[in-house]
């Protein structure tokens, strides 16, 4: 147990409120999921909610993650998504309810990294396989102003 000293008449009572915080620690949560502690962390990682845990990073700054389970690829093995860097708790709140309805209603699709290009790309060349696009010199083109 620690002590955390009285006040003695010497001393004021709020110099013993200044030991007492100094020397509190926030609980560990027990987080036996994840390898270690984040990375740019001093090492607490605390839940606060359901699926959405607190850390503190080197700089002194205050995020908050969420946890959510996504189908399973197995039957055996559970799959989990982690998302990192909210800035409030409020965010991080909305977020982790939004994909969990997702889920419940099946409509949830995970992130992917594709940039906006390769997916114009991709869909631009499915519809011209089925042609609902044409080449730049369409049968019609050639018709009317002839072969060039």
């Amino acid at each position: 147990m620690k002590d955390f000293g009285r006040a003695s008449p010497s001393s004021s009572r709020g110099e013993a409120v200044q030991r007492a915080c100094a020397t509190w620690e926030p609980a560990q949560s027990g987080l036996s999921g994840r390898q270690g502690t984040p990375k740019g962390t001093d090492g607490r990682v605390t839940r606060v909610a359901e699926g959405i845990y607190d850390r503190v990073l080197a700089n002194g700054r205050r995020v908050f993650d969420i946890v959510y389970d996504v189908p399973r690829r197995s039957h055996l093995k559970r799959n989990q998504k982690w998302e990192r860097g909210f800035s409030s708790l409020s965010r991080a709140k909305a977020r982790r309810a939004a994909v969990v309805t997702d889920l419940r209603r099946g409509t949830y699709v995970a992130p992917t990294k594709v940039t906006l290009g390769e997916f114009m790309m991709g869909r631009f060349e499915a519809r011209y396989d089925l042609g609902a696009i044409r080449g730049p010199h369409s049968t019609r083109h050639q018709t009317i102003v002839g072969p060039s």
